[in-house]
């Protein structure tokens, strides 16, 4: 199928946006040396169409010591985006990393609620914090074996505790200094 986001990315992107405190997690799929989408063995391997949604985590797989696991699928998204988004412990098969990273999540949005008065946070904050906070794999920067790298909970916690993040909107057209 050469669709990048089908009726699936979209539910779940407008589920995200409707209820901005919630976020879905998914694994990026098991195939990791196989071909999917992209031209070439390794690569645009994710499994599934709505794992292209923008508002989720896609989760690689990784070991404990924040190695890519060979069998973690692999990106670009269809169109291009970084895919998977973090890698997370999932030695069984990345079945297992997702709910890895959806544990970390809410331990991290329970800090935040926890150091903020009782607030809860949008899930699209604590996901910049949590792309931001992970531990590099492979290649220096996001790549679409790794993507940020591998999920860092501690460090994460830190920048929360700490309130290191900044929050603000802004009109189409205004600007923000």
């Amino acid at each position: 199928a050469s669709e990048t986001y089908g009726s699936g990315s979209a539910s779940y992107d407008n589920y995200v946006r409707v209820n901005p405190t919630f976020m879905i997690t998914h694994s990026a799929g098991n195939a990791g040396s196989g071909t999917c989408y992209a031209n070439g063995a390794g690569w645009g391997n994710i499994t599934g169409i709505t794992k292209m949604a923008k508002n989720i985590f896609d989760v690689g797989s990784s070991g404990d010591n924040g190695t890519l696991t060979g069998f973690s699928s692999r990106g670009p998204a269809r169109d291009g985006r970084i895919l998977p988004h973090v890698g997370a412990t999932g030695r069984g098969g990345i079945s297992h990393g997702s709910p890895d990273l959806g544990g970390m999540f809410g331990q991290v949005k329970q800090a935040y609620s926890f150091h903020n008065g009782g607030v809860i946070p949008h899930s699209g904050l604590l996901k910049a914090v949590l792309l931001n906070t992970a531990d590099d794999m492979l290649n220096p920067g996001p790549d679409f074996k790794t993507g940020f790298g591998h999920v860092n909970a501690r460090r994460a916690y830190e920048v929360v505790r700490q309130s290191q993040f900044l929050t603000a909107t802004i009109s189409q057209g205004g600007s923000n200094n």
